[in-house]
C-alpha cells in the first residue's frame, strides 16, 4: 500500500497528492458533491507536489515564486516571493511524516531543482547540531575515562613500605 502512495522517481510531471482530505475524498461512498468539501480536510496534513507548485497543509506556492528549499532530514522549509515580503511555508506535523519517506523527500529536491531552484541545508539543522554535540561528549567521556584508568593504574603500583 505504501508503494502505491509514493510519488514516482525524478521531477513530477504531474500533480501527486497525499493527504487527509485525498484520503477522505477517495471514499467510494462519498458522494461527489462532497468531494470538494472533504479536500478541504487537506488543511490537517497534506503534501502536494506538481509541475506547477509545492504546498503542504493546505498552502500551496507556484514553483516560479519560490527562493529556496531548505532541508534538514525532510524538505521541512519552503520560501517564496510574495507581494510585500517573502513568506515561508513550513510542513505540519502528518505532511512532515509524508516527507520523511526517501522517495517523496527525492520527488521534491528533484522537482526543485528541475525549476531552478536551489536545495539546500538549513542553516539551523538541529539533527546534525544534535550529533556534534553527541561526538564532543563521547570525545570529553573518552578522554575521562583514560584519565582515570591512568590514575588507577599508577595507585596500584605505589607501595606501602
Amino acid at each position: 500500500m505504501v508503494e502505491q502512495l509514493r510519488p514516482p522517481a525524478g521531477a513530477a510531471t504531474d500533480r501527486w497528492v497525499v493527504g487527509v482530505g485525498e484520503f477522505a475524498a477517495n471514499l467510494p461512498r462519498l458522494p461527489g458533491l462532497l468531494r470538494g468539501f472533504a479536500r478541504q480536510l487537506n488543511r490537517f496534513g497534506s503534501v502536494v507536489i506538481s509541475p506547477v507548485g509545492i504546498g503542504f497543509d493546505g498552502d500551496e506556492v507556484d514553483w516560479s515564486r519560490v527562493t529556496g528549499v531548505f532541508t534538514m532530514r525532510i524538505p521541512a522549509e519552503v520560501w517564496s516571493k510574495g507581494l510585500v515580503r517573502n513568506t515561508q511555508m513550513s510542513p505540519g506535523l502528518p505532511a512532515a511524516l509524508v516527507l520523511a519517506d526517501p522517495a517523496v523527500r527525492d520527488h521534491v529536491t528533484a522537482t526543485a531543482r528541475a525549476h531552478g531552484i536551489p536545495v539546500r541545508p538549513s542553516d539551523e539543522d538541529a539533527l546534525a547540531a544534535a550529533e556534534a554535540r553527541a561526538a564532543a561528549i563521547r570525545s570529553a567521556v573518552g578522554k575521562a575515562v583514560t584519565l582515570v584508568g591512568g590514575l588507577v593504574g599508577q595507585a596500584g603500583t605505589r607501595s606501602s613500605a
